[in-house]
């Protein structure tokens, strides 16, 4: 549990102990340490974060809902494959692999520098098909448009 293992450690990149370096945490401890040090929380404008912490403002009591919350809604490979793949149109998944898709999606259709730009933070199916023309890609077009429609069975 991150919130026992790093209690000593601030939710924040300001003001950490001289003894803590080099800072060793895992990636949820850097994400509530940068929600922390921001001037307004990411996190905050989820109802249920506000709803998990009680309205109770105390760093530890923060740090426990922020966790709950991110463990709860982030989806990791493992919840991937476990909720979403099985009900996924099976004519589409059988000719690929679940972690192939997976890594599609955080990394390029939802994750990579052109999403980023993108208004709505994905890439559109255009340009994600594209992908396959400006580099070396193992993914030819009619994958990546069948990438593209689970990616979009995913969003629902």
């Amino acid at each position: 549990d991150d919130a026992a293992q790093f209690k000593d450690i601030p939710d924040s990149f300001v003001d950490i102990p001289p003894n803590k370096y080099p800072l060793v945490i895992t990636f949820h401890k850097f994400l509530m340490m940068l929600d922390g040090t921001l001037g307004n929380s990411y996190f905050e404008r989820f109802h249920a974060v506000r709803k998990l912490s009680g309205g109770k403002s105390t760093r530890s009591s923060r740090s426990v809902a922020l966790q709950t919350f991110i463990r709860t809604k982030e989806v990791n490979y493992d919840r991937f494959c476990s909720f979403y793949w099985p009900h996924f149109n099976t004519q589409q998944t059988k000719k690929l692999d679940s972690s192939r898709v997976f890594t599609e999606i955080i990394s390029h259709i939802r994750g990579g520098l052109r999403a980023g730009e993108a208004r709505d933070g994905k890439l559109s199916r255009e340009d994600y098909v594209l992908l396959s023309k400006d580099r070396v890609s193992t993914l030819n077009k009619q994958k990546r448009e069948i990438i593209y429609d689970i990616f979009q069975d995913y969003e629902k």
